[in-house]
């Protein structure tokens, strides 16, 4: 499953040191849902992988900082810093090779 996080519970996770996956969004973006779409099915698989999805109106100081330029985008952070990030989204195999180098299949 995926969690929808929101600006209050980003905040709370800033200092922890979980590495997660978030799939920045924004609300009326239709490839943004088809990622998420792809996500969820990886997610389904692999529920011990922290995938989060996050609109960039929730936190436009880190978009900034970090220089997001476009949505969907998706982030590896870790005790809120920014590891990588890509734009391409391709296929769900592509996403699961990609997301497992970073949760080491």
């Amino acid at each position: 499953m995926i969690r929808e996080l929101n600006a209050v519970v980003w905040e709370q996770m800033r200092n922890d040191s979980v590495k997660r996956a978030v799939l920045l969004t924004t609300p009326f973006c239709g490839t943004c849902q088809l990622a998420l779409t792809m996500l969820e099915i990886i997610a389904t698989t692999k529920p011990d992988w922290q995938i989060a999805q996050l609109s960039v109106m929730e936190i436009p100081e880190d978009v900034q900082r970090w220089q997001i330029r476009s949505v969907p985008c998706i982030i590896i952070v870790q005790d809120h810093v920014l590891l990588d990030h890509w734009y391409r989204i391709g296929s769900v195999t592509e996403l699961w090779e990609r997301l497992g180098q970073f949760f080491k299949l």
